[in-house]
């Protein structure tokens, strides 16, 4: 058994008097793509039926990521999303998308605080990394904020959506290339905390 798949088994991975960080149900199918379409730098791949399916069911089924919901606890709303990549390796990759109607609130500095130090807790001996487009400077900063370095840049190719999206390319109605660079250029920075 995987370290995702006994992480699946829990119900919340984590909590403060602020925020719980719980695995998705069913209930969150909607507002997850609704909020993945507001923060992608491609939107309109969300408006397939066939890349919802998809980013849905690796997001419930992945091997090597655990997706998990940010609700705010006062009220049982649905804030965003964060990710933990690669937990059976030596460095964890983590993500956080936070729907655009609560981004600019220190949401996100939160909710990262309290993602990190749970998963320092359970995997004291491991590095934690981040990746974010080079222009996120919202992001950059936050990142910043809770004491991450630059280490690294690599391009912005999204070649793991590209499997995916050759096949639902005729949905689409547009030819897809091998790689997919960005068209404004940037890059991904990394980070490690």
């Amino acid at each position: 058994m995987t370290t995702i798949d006994k992480l699946r088994r829990d119900a919340a991975f984590v909590e403060n008097e602020e925020w719980l960080i719980r695995n998705l149900t069913d209930r969150d199918k909607e507002t997850y793509i609704r909020t993945l379409k507001g923060v992608s730098k491609i939107p309109q791949i969300y408006e397939t039926e066939g890349f919802k399916k998809f980013a849905w069911k690796d997001a419930l089924t992945s091997d090597s990521a655990l997706t998990l919901a940010v609700e705010r606890k006062s009220d049982r709303v649905y804030i965003g999303e964060c990710m933990i990549r690669n937990p059976d390796t030596d460095c964890i990759e983590i993500g956080l998308d936070i729907a655009v109607q609560y981004q600019n609130r220190g949401i996100g500095t939160s909710v990262l605080r309290l993602l990190t130090a749970e998963i320092r807790s359970r995997f004291p001996d491991k590095k934690i990394t981040a990746r974010i487009y080079s222009d996120n400077d919202q992001s950059q900063r936050m990142i910043k904020k809770l004491g991450a370095k630059k280490v690294g840049e690599e391009p912005a190719e999204i070649a793991a959506a590209m499997a995916i999206m050759s096949e639902i390319s005729k949905e689409m109605n547009v030819e897809m290339g091998k790689d997919l660079i960005l068209p404004d250029g940037s890059h991904i920075d990394l980070f490690e905390l």
